[in-house]
C-alpha cells in the first residue's frame, strides 16, 4: 500500500512549495501532519503555524522570526513526536 502524496490546493503557491518539500521521500513522516487551514495557515500535528513563500522555498512563523521550513519541522519534532511517530508508520505500512 502506497502512502499518498500531498496534494496543493490550486493557486495557492505556498502549498505548492509545500507540497514539494512534503512529497521529497526524505520529508514522507511529516506529510500527514501538515493541514491547510487556510491560504498560510495551517495545522502541524496539532500545532498552528503559519506558512510563507520566499524566492523558491517555504518559510514558517517561529516565534516572531520566519524560518526555513526545514528548521520549522526539525525544531518542532519534539513537541509533535507522538504525531510524527503516527505518520511514519502509515508512511511505513
Amino acid at each position: 500500500l502506497l502512502a499518498q502524496s500531498y496534494r496543493a490546493h490550486p493557486a495557492d503557491p505556498v502549498d505548492a512549495r509545500l507540497a514539494e518539500f512534503v512529497n521529497q521521500p526524505r520529508n514522507s513522516a511529516c506529510r500527514a501532519l501538515f493541514c491547510r487551514l487556510s491560504e498560510g495557515s495551517y495545522l502541524f500535528g496539532t500545532q498552528r503555524v503559519s506558512l510563507r513563500a520566499r524566492g523558491d522555498r517555504v518559510e514558517a512563523l517561529l516565534g516572531s522570526d520566519w524560518v526555513p521550513l526545514e528548521d520549522f519541522v526539525r525544531h518542532t519534532q519534539a513537541s509533535q513526536g507522538i504525531h510524527l511517530q503516527r505518520a511514519r508508520e502509515v508512511a511505513c505500512a
